[in-house]
């Protein structure tokens, strides 16, 4: 289940009993608008990233990244949704293992899912239609 509030998705992660925030943002303002409607952060000078906590993890991806092609903006929301993967199993204690290999594999695609789901949202399907044909 996902809301929008301003440019900002809150989706659940329910087997890890963890919420992420997904912001989009004008590359120099992230920091504003996640500090006045989420927590408190520094260095928005990236094009996109993952501020960790413990409970609600922050996703950023600036206009300037979703303004770009089809195939570069999948290639940023794999990556992110990456970064996302290792933090929520690292906060739950979840190490990377052979045993655990499918824990990580199974949470980054619902992630890389969740995430692309709303990019599309956000776009309103512009040019990001093409991804659905």
């Amino acid at each position: 289940m996902s809301k929008k509030v301003k440019n900002i998705y809150e989706h659940e992660i329910p087997l890890y009993a963890m919420t992420y925030y997904l912001v989009f943002a004008a590359k120099g303002h992230a920091c504003e608008v996640i500090t006045k409607n989420i927590m408190h952060v520094d260095n928005d000078e990236s094009d996109a990233c993952v501020w960790p906590h413990p409970d609600h993890p922050v996703v950023f991806f600036s206009h300037e990244v979703m303004g770009r092609d089809p195939m570069t903006i999948l290639q940023v929301v794999c990556h992110e949704a990456l970064h996302l993967t290792l933090h929520v199993l690292h906060a739950r204690g979840v190490t990377l293992t052979e045993d655990s290999e499918e824990a990580y594999t199974y949470l980054h695609q619902y992630l890389f899912k969740t995430i692309l789901t709303s990019c599309i949202t956000y776009h309103e399907l512009g040019h990001m239609q093409v991804l659905l044909k």
